[in-house]
């Protein structure tokens, strides 16, 4: 049984926590800029997607464009946030359980890898809308990133929740 203080294990999960706060910050910086200056992102977006339509549009689907824009960005800030509230808690809770740091090290960099690529995706396919106008162009290429970053993500929490049955479940010794 591991019976070592709690900000040790802390701090052999130093990268998962720094990666998972960069994420948070990400989210919360992306999100205070979208709240912050709302007219003058509204005004770059459609700019970018001026240039890349054709004139002839009206102007009902180029507002219909530069809102589903302004969408991918706030849920692009909202997954980040979330996520990474989630990746600090699965993080906290492997410190309080016992064996050895190994599988706890897999665990969090396997979670926190995976909100990464999540996050890298999102942020990637928004600003890909926001310069194209095109959903299915936006989403070319980054499907693929995304998909890659939901099975690290399930699979570490698969990884946590039978590294906590498993510790629920075994016998404490008797002192």
């Amino acid at each position: 049984m591991d019976k070592r203080r709690t900000i040790y294990k802390l701090w052999d999960l130093r990268g998962c926590i720094f990666l998972s706060l960069i994420n948070l910050l990400f989210g919360a910086f992306l999100l205070g800029v979208l709240k912050a200056f709302p007219k003058l992102i509204l005004a770059k977006i459609e700019e970018n997607l001026l240039l890349g339509i054709n004139i002839e549009q009206n102007s009902m689907g180029l507002k219909s464009l530069v809102g589903d824009s302004v969408f991918l960005f706030h849920a692009t800030a909202t997954e980040a946030m979330i996520f990474s509230i989630i990746s600090l808690i699965a993080i906290l809770f492997l410190i309080r359980l016992n064996g050895g740091i190994i599988i706890r090290k897999i665990i969090a960099w396997t979670i926190t890898v995976g909100i990464s690529l999540i996050n890298f995706a999102s942020i990637m396919i928004a600003l890909r809308f926001m310069n194209t106008a095109s959903q299915s162009f936006a989403h070319q290429g980054y499907n693929i990133i995304t998909i890659i970053g939901l099975i690290f993500f399930f699979f570490g929490l698969i990884l946590l929740f039978f590294k906590s049955l498993k510790d629920l479940t075994q016998a404490r010794p008797m002192k």
